[in-house]
Parts: C-alpha cells; sequence; structure tokens
C-alpha cells in the first residue's frame, strides 16, 4: 500500500524506535485500560531503564564506524 493510500484509510505508520513505542502506549488509554494502569506504568518504567542502561555502551556498530582507521 503506497503511502498515500495509507493516509486516506487513516493508518498511521507504527514507531521506529523504542522510545517511540513507549511514548505511544502513554498516550493510548485503550490499552492501558485493557493490561491495566500498574502493567503500563511497570512496562514504561522497565524500558525507559532500559534504553537508559543501553545508551551508555558503544556499540560494534559506533566502534566500527567511528574508531577504525
Amino acid at each position: 500500500m503506497s503511502g498515500e493510500e495509507k493516509a486516506k484509510r487513516g493508518i498511521a505508520p507504527l514507531p521506529h524506535s523504542l522510545e517511540q513505542t513507549i511514548r505511544e502506549l502513554e498516550l493510548d488509554k485503550v490499552i492501558s485500560q485493557a493490561i491495566g494502569p500498574e502493567v503500563t506504568a511497570y512496562l514504561i518504567r522497565a524500558k525507559r531503564e532500559e534504553i537508559a542502561a543501553f545508551n551508555q555502551f558503544v556499540t560494534d556498530w559506533e566502534r566500527r564506524q567511528y574508531l577504525d582507521v
């Protein structure tokens, strides 16, 4: 389906990152009600901690991209 056809049908793209997904989850009242506010809050907190831990490390890709001469 083309981007234009998706827009006509009101189909939004999926989030491209974990951070975007967390933001969408915070705004989604249907999912929050379905799984409960405690589970929603736990998932959001756990994933933010995961992102923070990941961001403290240099990845192999970054080493190859920026440090290999």
